[in-house]
């Protein structure tokens, strides 16, 4: 915890120096210096503010509006997450040149900051004690002088960088130098400087002999001397968003890994799903290194106490349950929620996130209309898809629907759940929070003219349960008048 609140102190101190700079006007200095945070703490906003800042000041707006869309990017396919009003404002400010914002050179006034490295706010790391031991070993193998391997993989907000935090703090405690290098965010710099890809921000951390920062890798200086002069001190290496890097970048990693040497070296690589074929390539070549494969689940119910208890919350069993079941076991959802007040975590009272409203908006707009229109009909309908009644209303052959499903699923709008406790068969099924989010993106006429699709369909079946039938008459209120009341059963 104290390394952790230096780390912090440090990080300020240099947020704070390049605010200076900007003050002063020296903007090469400047970019300079908020590319350099932007490197070390890739998930920190007020590093890219600083930078989308001083690239404003020296007259090159379209870069400092790439540099908001490049965080936005990440940002989305790490969390799950959108940047905070703060950032959006900056961006809106540099669109609209409004001076009145932009001669503020603090980054925002008040919103929240996404940090790299856990702070004094951070969840404690719960439930993933098994992976923690598993890179531990990696550490331990590279610290006894042999190059060791491992991939982190997992859906976005499953805690993949939360989980690099760990070894990345007992590496440095251990002696390790340590490098942390973003796998999808190689982009050209500003003031004739580049951004190094990650191959070469890794190759730079191994203070290879002849290396010039910036300088792109290419076959003959990764296979070349370089790598045959490395530091003996145990170093490790660091990749996030692997499958998000483009083939050129794997290309320039697969070549680093084939070509360490045998040493005092750890590289460790996050990524969303180990079997995306995208980098077979340099996966074939971490697995030739005898890499470990740790795959990371939802938590528990168990380790959703844990994170509760160790955050100094005090809840009932009951409620550690049904924050489990609303963050639907992900990390940073459940991050979001113990941000609301108590009572607006669960139950009748609860609320969604900004933060989580805003991701799942994002999610169902990037879907197809049929997609779309499947899941409104799906979530009036309930909490459990009625594959039967979904193909009948949007008249579509089942061999049809079900890819339309499975493309929700992959957005992970739907869940598939096989022989839950309280049903007889498996099926596929709404998390909470997206089924509530597409139930308040709909105008209440809206929802009326869906109740009353799904009674008109319900009504024909002779096998329709009459309780599911009437609610959703009910519902549909004056728009199911032509529909007539539910008959009686037999």
């Amino acid at each position: 915890m104290r390394r952790s609140r230096l780390n912090a102190i440090l990080q300020e101190a240099r947020e704070l120096q390049t605010m200076t700079l900007l003050k002063q006007g020296d903007l090469t200095q400047a970019i300079s210096a908020a590319e350099g945070l932007i490197v070390s703490t890739p998930l920190r906003e007020v590093s890219w503010a600083l930078l989308m800042r001083a690239l404003y000041a020296g007259g090159r707006s379209t870069e400092a509006l790439q540099q908001y869309e490049r965080f936005r990017v990440m940002l989305a396919e790490e969390l799950g997450l959108d940047p905070s009003p703060g950032l959006k404002r900056l961006q809106t400010a540099i669109l609209r040149h409004d001076t009145g914002v932009l001669d503020d050179l603090s980054p925002f006034s008040s919103d929240v900051v996404l940090r790299t490295g856990p702070g004094d706010a951070t969840p404690p790391l719960a439930g993933r004690s098994e992976e923690m031991s598993r890179l531990t070993a990696v550490l331990s193998k590279a610290a006894a002088g042999r190059t060791a391997c491992g991939v982190v993989s997992g859906e976005p907000g499953v805690g993949k960088t939360r989980l690099l935090d760990e070894p990345a703090a007992r590496a440095v405690s251990a002696g390790f130098a340590v490098a942390r290098a973003q796998g999808g965010r190689v982009q050209g710099g500003s003031g004739g400087h580049s951004l190094p890809s990650p191959a070469a921000q890794l190759l730079h951390a191994l203070r290879q002999d002849g290396y010039e920062r910036g300088v792109p890798v290419s076959g003959r200086t990764t296979t070349g001397k370089p790598l045959q002069a490395l530091s003996r001190r145990p170093t490790l290496c660091m990749v996030d968003d692997l499958d998000a890097a483009s083939p050129g970048v794997q290309s320039e990693l697969r070549q680093l890994v084939e070509a360490l040497p045998e040493g005092p070296i750890a590289v460790v690589c996050a990524m969303r799903a180990a079997e995306d074929p995208t980098p077979s390539g340099l996966l074939t070549a971490f697995a030739r290194r005898g890499a470990t494969w740790l795959q990371l689940d939802p938590l528990t119910l168990a380790d959703v106490t844990e994170v509760l208890t160790g955050s100094g919350e005090h809840v009932t069993p009951q409620q550690a349950a049904a924050l489990h079941r609303r963050s639907a076991g992900n990390p940073c959802i459940l991050t979001e929620l113990l941000k609301l007040p108590p009572d607006r975590r669960t139950g009748t009272a609860a609320r969604v996130p900004t933060a989580v409203r805003s991701a799942i908006v994002t999610r169902l707009a990037g879907l197809p209309e049929q997609v779309r229109a499947m899941l409104m009909y799906a979530a009036v309908d309930g909490e459990w898809l009625g594959i039967a009644l979904l193909a009948d209303i949007l008249d579509e052959p089942l061999r049809e629907l079900l890819p339309l499903v499975d493309t929700a699923v992959t957005a992970r709008l739907l869940v598939w759940e096989a022989e839950p406790s309280e049903h007889a068969t498996s099926g596929y099924r709404f998390p909470e929070l997206p089924r509530e989010v597409m139930l308040s993106t709909l105008a209440p006429s809206s929802r009326q003219l869906l109740h009353a699709a799904l009674a008109e369909h319900l009504a024909m079946p002779d096998d329709t349960v009459p309780a599911r039938l009437a609610r959703h008459l009910r519902a549909a209120g004056a728009v199911a008048a032509a529909i007539g009341p539910p008959s009686e059963p037999d």
